[in-house]
């Protein structure tokens, strides 16, 4: 379901999209279009949100037999800079849509190898580029390049022995840097980065001899800043790597004061940051007792566990609007 929290109030309240539907409360992504309006992607379709009235409306697979998405279950949404809206599910590829037009359009998975098709049905993540070029992060088939150009797909999987390449092919996240090379955050196989230009690899592996190297090959979520410091989400807690610095910064989270630590999955497990209007950044996930508060100028880090009377539970997806909610 939603949470909408107002820190400046110590104010949230509950809300879920469909609650006859079952499914609709497990929110998978949560995003603002340019005209403020809230799309929520979940297990049973995409629902558009009125905030103004508490309103959804939905989109779905099995409701709309001449323009529907191409699986109910979403996984990840983006806007590009045309104003078109892409949709990943889980087992039904790629959906997208104009925001200005009406019609869904699918890309879809094949095991036939061809250029026309996705590698995979599943669908964690997309990047768009100044090119036009869709970048799509998937489950098991490793990354994805759309050619919006000729609508053809190349891909970037893992080769076993090339260090050269992808060392994992479940994407979960993609953020390219100020010359559109991409970093590139995978499930086992750490970090990634991708000279587009040379089409090779380097990967950044953890290594416990090493309190310098990043601290987990488990990468979850991404953040470039204006500085353009990479903000970086795992499972064992954050790290910072900046454009000079050749380890990764560790970036500590003190439990001491904290309540509820012993029931969870693994302390310090970050799956979602999200910067809001006043230049900080928010953090949730598995591991954090609450919402992660992070001030990037003295990168010091804050869990907040309560709005006066309530209690911030531990989630996995966190947006922060245009207004600073």
């Amino acid at each position: 379901c939603l949470q909408p929290l107002r820190p400046q109030y110590g104010a949230a309240d509950s809300q879920s999209p469909r609650a006859s539907v079952a499914g609709s409360g497990r929110v998978r992504a949560f995003f603002e279009d340019h005209e403020n309006n809230f799309w929520v992607g979940t297990q049973t379709g995409l629902y558009l949100f009125n905030p103004e009235t508490g309103a959804f409306f939905r989109y779905a697979y099995t409701d709309h037999p001449f323009s529907s998405l191409s699986h109910n279950s979403i996984q990840c949404a983006m806007i590009d800079s045309t104003n078109v809206l892409w949709l990943g599910t889980f087992g039904g590829g790629v959906s997208y849509t104009s925001l200005t037009t009406s019609g869904i359009t699918r890309y879809e998975y094949s095991n036939l190898k061809s250029p026309y098709f996705l590698n995979d049905k599943s669908v964690y993540c997309f990047l768009g580029d100044p090119s036009g070029t869709i970048w799509i992060g998937t489950e098991q088939g490793g990354l994805n390049r759309l050619d919006r150009e000729t609508g053809l797909f190349s891909y970037y999987v893992p080769v076993p022995g090339d260090p050269d390449r992808l060392q994992s092919g479940n994407i979960k996240d993609l953020v390219a840097d100020r010359n559109n090379n991409l970093w590139i955050a995978t499930n086992q196989g750490g970090l990634s980065y991708l000279n587009t230009g040379t089409g090779k690899f380097t990967t950044y592996l953890n290594d416990p001899e090493d309190p310098n190297s990043i601290p987990s090959n488990n990468i979850y979520d991404l953040y470039r800043d204006e500085n353009d410091n990479l903000w970086i989400c795992t499972l064992k807690g954050m790290c910072l790597k900046t454009p000079s610095g050749k380890g990764f910064i560790q970036l500590p989270i003190d439990k001491t004061n904290l309540e509820n630590v012993k029931n969870l999955e693994s302390f310090g497990y970050v799956e979602i940051l999200t910067p809001d209007t006043k230049g900080r950044l928010w953090g949730a996930g598995p591991g954090i007792p609450g919402i992660l508060k992070i001030d990037p100028g003295t990168r010091s880090m804050t869990v907040i566990q309560r709005l006066d009377s309530l209690v911030v539970p531990a989630f996995s997806e966190l947006h922060c609007d245009a207004k600073g909610f």
